[in-house]
């Protein structure tokens, strides 16, 4: 390993404090940090590279934020095939392996002390007249809901040529198993274990009695078309509404499995129901 590209959150991260230590420790063991040159801070022996080039160039990406800050890069180290490492500096920090009391485990983590933890992501198309207009890469999930607010909206629900059902309700949410700890969870949907392979459908708020999550294959392809004459919907991925998202009477999104994975750093001998136990449930 010779070279570290760290990715901080401003809001999550006051004044770069925990940055500054995570410089510090990566110049004492002997590596070059580096980080994007749209982020104002200098400190000695720090190199500034454009974004895509600092990802590319890295052995290894450190996150210091929350979740939200692992998903935003994740999709670009996946097509790299870079490993991410989470340093929580937010709530919940389910992705995230170092608390901010445990920076001390960073050095024996660069010198190669660590396993991965492979994450199944998710291609997500929307399609209009049978073309794609866009494409993005979940780790989490792709979320179809009301562009307009809260309105109950009606969705097409297909698993490869099978009609499934029309929803209605305030949308639909489709995640990988590590989605499944967010949203759609919040929406009444089960917690899956990460390494499973599957694809994990969850209505929001749907306006009926026996609406319950679908626990899909890996290899299904998911398709939810709005059938609304006169309600646009939005595409929302990983947490983030791109402007070419909006979703016309007609249009379908697209979701199946990826062929890009998100590699997450482990260096502690806890597992996935550890995280559950000490962060998800209430003491």
């Amino acid at each position: 390993m010779h070279k570290v590209f760290l990715f901080p959150n401003p809001k999550r991260d006051k004044d770069f404090v925990l940055t500054v230590e995570m410089i510090r420790l990566i110049a004492e063991s002997g590596l070059e940090p580096v980080i994007s040159d749209t982020v104002g801070l200098n400190c000695d022996g720090l190199a500034h590279m454009p974004f895509d080039e600092g990802v590319r160039s890295a052995d290894m990406i450190i996150c210091i934020g929350g979740d939200g800050t692992i998903l935003r890069i994740a999709e670009t180290a996946a097509k790299e095939d870079k490993p991410i490492l989470g340093i929580n500096a937010g709530k919940l920090g389910f992705l995230a392996e170092l608390e901010r009391d445990e920076l001390f485990r960073l050095k024996s983590i660069l010198k190669g002390s660590f396993s991965i933890d492979h994450r199944s992501m998710l291609d997500v198309r929307l399609q209009r007249n049978g073309e794609t207009i866009f494409k993005g890469t979940a780790l989490n999930d792709a979320v179809v809901t009301n562009l307009d607010g809260p309105r109950v909206m009606s969705l097409d629900f297909w698993v490869g040529s099978h009609f499934i059902a029309t929803i209605s309700g305030d949308g639909i949410i489709a995640s990988t198993p590590t989605g499944s700890s967010a949203y759609s969870l919040s929406a009444g949907g089960p917690l899956v274990e990460p390494k499973a392979d599957l694809i994990l459908v969850t209505p929001i708020c749907a306006h009926s009695l026996h609406a319950k999550s679908f626990v899909l294959s890996g290899d299904s392809v998911v398709k939810f078309q709005n059938t609304n004459a006169e309600v646009n919907a939005k595409l929302t991925v990983d947490g983030v509404i791109y402007n070419d998202t909006a979703m016309l009477p007609g249009d379908t999104v697209v979701v199946s499995k990826s062929r890009l994975c998100c590699k997450l750093v482990r260096s502690k001998n806890h597992g996935f129901y550890d995280i559950v136990r000490n962060k998800l449930i209430p003491k």
